[in-house]
């Protein structure tokens, strides 16, 4: 998996590249606990790159989702593949963590505090 990290307005924007599962999620996972020491709080993953997750991704997101929740910060989704989005949703992590179509989006929901 490919990880690329960035900042824009205080946010940092984590796109990803790749499989997100049992082998590849560790990866994501030491990413984003590195971000929370710099003491960074709110987080965009970009998954356009993403067409596969599977269960060991979706703890990673889930584990990321309650970090953040209790550092009162945020984690929003977004770019998703028709594929993920769907694995998502009959998951119920829809339900839990924000999703929508851009990064755009995503620096909306985040800078008015909507993602709780």
């Amino acid at each position: 998996m490919e990880i690329i990290t960035r900042e824009q307005n205080s946010l940092q924007i984590i796109s990803l590249k790749g499989r997100l599962d049992a082998s590849t999620a560790p990866q994501l996972q030491t990413n984003f606990e590195g971000n929370i020491v710099l003491g960074n709080r709110f987080f965009i993953l970009n998954c356009q790159g993403v067409d596969y997750v599977s269960s060991g991704g979706l703890r990673v997101l889930l584990i990321m989702t309650k970090k953040v929740r209790a550092l009162a910060g945020g984690l929003v989704l977004s770019n998703l593949h028709p594929f993920v989005e769907d694995l998502l949703t009959m998951a119920g992590f829809n339900k839990v963590i924000p999703t929508v179509a851009s990064e755009e989006e995503a620096i909306n929901l985040l800078t008015k505090g909507e993602t709780k």
